[in-house]
């Protein structure tokens, strides 16, 4: 029965990827950014540095270079000032140039299968549908946010065909 169950579930995972993929090819719109766009300030033991009082209700789009390829993240506040920051590609479109969000009113939305998600619920991400990726290593320190690399590092992969917000 177990066995029964997780054949079911990648089952899905598979159909949502195939969903999201061909979505992408027939019907991708890209909407205008809003916000800003900038490169990754990296300190001396290269973490991303987020200083969170540049931080605001629009997206900071923030692109983090790595061996030629540009990841991207997303910080914004979310409707308690608290700063979010995510990893800005889907988890099941990773193959499509369009797998990044923008914002659209209150909700992100995946420019390659439509998928929305509200700014307050980036911080209750689940890993089981089309939303961005968590961060891993988060640390908050005397109004700076301190992002470990090694997660992105992993990922870069996903972001060489991304054509999301970059620097």
């Amino acid at each position: 029965m177990k066995n029964l169950i997780i054949i079911i579930i990648v089952s899905i995972l598979v159909f949502i990827g195939f969903i999201c993929f061909f979505m992408d090819l027939f019907n991708a719109q890209v909407y205008s950014i809003v916000g800003i766009v900038e490169n990754a300030n990296i300190d001396s033991e290269g973490n991303i540095i987020i200083d969170e009082e540049n931080i605001t209700n629009q997206p900071t789009y923030i692109s983090y270079k790595y061996e030629g390829i540009t990841i991207g993240l997303i910080a914004i506040k979310n409707s308690e000032d608290k700063v979010m920051v995510v990893i800005n590609t889907c988890k099941s479109c990773e193959e499509s140039p369009y797998s990044y969000y923008l914002l659209k009113g209150k909700y992100f939305e995946s420019q390659s299968c439509k998928n929305k998600i509200a700014i307050d619920d980036l911080d209750n991400l689940n890993d089981e549908n089309c939303y961005p990726i968590n961060i891993e290593e988060r640390k908050d320190e005397n109004g700076k946010i301190i992002i470990g690399t090694k997660q992105l590092i992993e990922l870069k992969d996903r972001f060489k065909n991304w054509n999301g917000p970059k620097e």
